[in-house]
């Protein structure tokens, strides 16, 4: 990260998330309703996939694929993004009510 950003992000980071919370209604209350969307297109997801097919859209990786996988991981937390330890230490978890995932089987699986 280059010097004048490293200066720069402690007086932008509480700006861009008010901005962000606002823009999109992000908080507490509306914490429930996201997990219920993003189940629901989960399961759209999986219901696609259920056909046998290996890719959203066509017969070969595309855009689409790449696009849900890369919005996908940081819910389904792949062993490769998990943070080491000492990368977590200083940080403070997340809100449970954000981040809970139903975790039981999925349609067609």
């Amino acid at each position: 990260m280059p010097a004048w950003e490293r200066r720069a992000f402690p007086f932008v980071l509480p700006v861009a998330k008010l901005v962000i919370r606002r823009y999109l209604g992000v908080n507490e209350a509306s914490a429930p309703m996201a997990v219920v969307r993003v189940d629901e297109e989960f399961d759209a997801v999986a219901d696609r996939l259920t056909d046998g097919r290996r890719h959203l859209v066509g017969d070969r990786f595309s855009a689409a694929d790449l696009a849900f996988a890369a919005l996908a991981a940081p819910l389904v937390v792949p062993a490769v993004y998990r943070p080491r330890r000492s990368e977590i230490s200083s940080a403070r978890p997340p809100s449970p009510s954000v981040c809970t995932l139903r975790t039981g089987p999925t349609p067609g699986a």
